[in-house]
């Protein structure tokens, strides 16, 4: 367990530095986010993923750093945030491979969207 934890703390640094080194690439800020879900750090995880928007937010990729936040959401068990960021994935998405995902955690959280479908 230690031996993990050490490697978690280093591929956190690993990823920071990396940040440092590129702070305008979304996809790494991604990374990050998606790092700290992982290890089940979502408020950590919200930091990535507000650059990640805020570097992608008026292009198609945008549908990802949504999605995250989705996930992020329901960790924290904030269903109004999560509703709001998977609608978002669903909407922003240009890929079956995203929207998916996103409605079918919307449903999970809240049954009453049973039945949408992606376009």
């Amino acid at each position: 367990m230690t031996a993990n934890m050490g490697q978690l703390q280093q591929a956190e640094q690993y990823y920071l530095r990396a940040a440092d080194l590129v702070p305008n690439s979304a996809r790494l800020h991604e990374q990050i986010a998606g790092f700290y879900l992982d290890v089940g750090q979502p408020q950590a995880a919200f930091t990535h993923i507000d650059k990640a928007v805020e570097l992608v937010e008026d292009s198609d990729w945008a549908y990802y750093s949504y999605y995250l936040a989705g996930i992020a959401h329901t960790m924290m068990g904030n269903t109004e945030g999560a509703r709001l960021a998977f609608i978002t994935t669903i909407a922003k998405s240009n890929s079956s491979s995203v929207c998916y995902p996103a409605l079918i955690r919307l449903v999970e959280i809240m049954p009453e969207y049973e039945g949408e479908t992606c376009i």
